[in-house]
């Protein structure tokens, strides 16, 4: 009698425990593998050209990616050159280049300025040029305020970052923004020169370069605040004096 003749086949039993023990293969398969993995893993194959790891599923390969086997097979075909900057060897995109960066091209380029602008010569030739322009062509050149808002409009944002305060800012520049907005000190009007930044509760605080904190006057009378014969209530502060986009005036 055959075996799916039998009560035992009839009854499903057969089925049920066929498919338990294909469940129990498949899994004990799973560890097999899950074995043969970490073994691996603990010495695995390294790709030959950049040495990393080639993971398992990849282990018959002789190289971790496609860029590394390209790049290894070029190297057969390529001559390496010799960057003139660095002195690292390369691989050329071109027959022509002779630098492995472009930082080490720019370094090179510096370099040869220094150079040629050591040379009087070369320096003389360029200031007459640039005189002679100056001259003959003047209506091509911007200056002052003009030439200020022409570069701002390529470099706006560029070099602001996270500008909370004045003092965020080099000398230079706040002196360019005070300039612009025509501030006087706030205690006598003086406008002649240029004036101090004063810290009004000195420079111990937390956040001790808030506009809060600072002021806007002459030397006079900063010197007569730091003596303490003018109150230091009677000044206004730069949350009080500047305008809310004072540093749009930060235009280069």
């Amino acid at each position: 009698m055959s075996i799916k003749q039998s009560d035992y086949y009839k009854s499903g039993k057969f089925l049920e425990n066929a498919k338990k023990a294909s469940n129990l293969g498949i899994k004990k398969i799973l560890e097999i593998k899950q074995k043969r993995i970490e073994s691996y893993n603990k010495n695995p194959k390294l790709c030959s050209q950049c040495l990393s790891p080639i993971i398992y599923d990849k282990r018959n390969n002789k190289f971790c990616s496609k860029s590394c086997s390209a790049t290894y097979n070029n190297l057969l075909r390529i001559d390496l050159k010799k960057c003139e900057n660095c002195g690292n060897e390369f691989i050329p995109n071109r027959k022509s280049k002779k630098y492995c960066s472009k930082e080490c091209s720019m370094a090179k380029l510096s370099e040869r300025s220094k150079i040629s602008w050591n040379d009087k010569d070369y320096r003389k030739r360029v200031e007459d040029g640039l005189k002679k322009a100056w001259l003959e062509k003047r209506d091509n050149f911007s200056t002052g305020e003009k030439h200020s808002k022409i570069v701002g409009e390529f470099t706006k944002g560029k070099y602001k970052g996270e500008i909370k305060s004045i003092l965020d800012v080099s000398k230079r520049t706040s002196s360019k923004i005070i300039k612009r907005l025509e501030l006087r000190c706030c205690i006598c009007g003086w406008k002649e020169g240029t004036c101090d930044i004063h810290h009004i509760n000195g420079k111990k605080i937390e956040n001790c370069n808030d506009h809060n904190n600072l002021t806007y006057i002459c030397p006079n009378c900063h010197r007569l605040v730091h003596e303490n014969k003018i109150d230091k209530n009677k000044l206004k502060t730069l949350k009080e004096i500047l305008p809310e986009n004072w540093i749009d005036l930060y235009y280069g």
